[in-house]
């Protein structure tokens, strides 16, 4: 839980759907994650950002490899997560449409599956809603559209908004992609304040880091 954490490392799994997120998802690995692994680097933190469908059609998205990748990145995220919450529920799967090897190696996506949940909220609850340890999680809800008929399974959508505002974890609104921007940018230099004050590392720290960082990775 905490080996990220002790090697100086946030690995933060982000989670939307996809028609309503494209403009939110560009934004924020193109601008505001390049400038957050800067302020990271300056404390010999490393941030890896993992938006594994930016750039994935929905189409693409729905193959049981996709979203066995995406669990498998959120179960080497923890304790990190931010989810965004749009006007649009997702694509609600079949078992047989995710395929054996979702199923097999994630066992809680069979009871997913049978409370008709969508991609997006499957990962909310594996990655953050489902787990008692605290997390280091952030939701970001955008503000509802005016237009009722884009909006795709409203009870659902609502019900899943109502649950992540009853959750521990923060959870705000945002009207706009530069909105959410700011949001985020607010948190993670929070969180970095939190877990990495800023201090001077020796030079034996950063190699002791270093080689645990190696380590791991192999």
């Amino acid at each position: 839980m905490n080996s990220l954490i002790d090697n100086r490392q946030i690995r933060v799994f982000i989670s939307s759907t996809f028609q309503d997120m494209q403009d939110e998802r560009d934004y924020l690995m193109k601008r505001t994650f390049p400038k957050l692994r800067k302020l990271a680097a300056e404390r010999d933190v490393t941030l890896t950002e993992l938006d594994l469908r930016w750039g994935i059609t929905e189409e693409e998205s729905k193959s049981g490899k996709v979203v066995e990748i995406c669990l498998r990145e959120i179960e080497n995220s923890i304790p990190f997560f931010i989810g965004i919450i749009g006007n649009r529920y997702g694509w609600i799967p079949a078992k047989e449409d995710l395929g054996g090897n979702v199923t097999e190696r994630f066992v809680d996506v069979n009871k997913y599956i049978d409370q008709h949940l969508s991609v997006t909220e499957m990962e909310m609850q594996f990655g953050v809603l489902s787990i008692e340890e605290d997390m280091h999680a952030y939701f970001y809800i955008k503000e509802q559209e005016e237009d009722a008929e884009k909006i795709d399974y409203p009870e659902m959508l609502n019900r899943l908004k109502e649950e992540v505002r009853q959750s521990k974890y923060p959870s705000s609104t945002y009207s706009s992609p530069e909105n959410l921007a700011i949001q985020v940018e607010e948190a993670f230099i929070a969180l970095l304040n939190q877990l990495f004050p800023q201090t001077n590392l020796s030079e034996l720290e950063k190699e002791r880091i270093g080689q645990r960082s190696f380590m791991n990775q192999l």
